[in-house]
């Protein structure tokens, strides 16, 4: 009776551990085509030639969002390792004035983001200054938030 409630348990969790696992990589896939489209479609149109990407949106343009999607997490990385050396160096003074900055400034990040894909791929992508940067920035700041991962329900065990 015990070793076929267990395993029903495990069965449930799979099955909800696979759904979750589903939506993840959708989401995923959905940044990437999105960040694509942004590349090749949206900021031609909308900044010029201030903000260019040099190539075809399939293959280029989704490998290249793919890529961003990659230097967007490095980045997040680092950013959440200077935050936290920042906030134990200065005793936890730190952390008041990085919650400053995230509250004020949050609207940097993607734009730092972008530079420094910029930066690292210069033949494909390049931007003009930064005040295109940072409404660029909002563009990919709008797509992370319609493709970013939903939070589960905690739900107590059953008695």
């Amino acid at each position: 009776m015990l070793a076929e409630k267990n395993r029903d348990e495990r069965a449930a969790f799979a099955v909800r551990l696979s759904h979750r696992g589903h939506k993840i990589v959708i989401n995923l896939l959905a940044r990437i085509g999105l960040t694509a489209l942004l590349f090749s479609y949206v900021f031609p149109a909308l900044f010029g030639a201030t903000i260019h990407f040099t190539g075809s949106f399939w293959p280029d343009a989704v490998l290249y969002g793919a890529v961003f999607a990659g230097v967007c997490f490095l980045f997040d990385l680092v950013i959440a390792f200077a935050i936290d050396l920042f906030g134990f160096l200065t005793l936890g003074i730190g952390y008041v004035l990085a919650g400053l900055f995230l509250l004020f400034g949050f609207w940097l990040i993607p734009a730092i983001q972008l530079q420094v894909f910029a930066h690292y791929f210069p033949d494909v992508f390049s931007i003009a200054d930064w005040g295109h940067a940072i409404l660029a920035g909002f563009l990919i700041m709008y797509v992370n938030w319609l493709t970013k991962p939903t939070a589960r329900k905690q739900s107590r065990p059953s008695q």
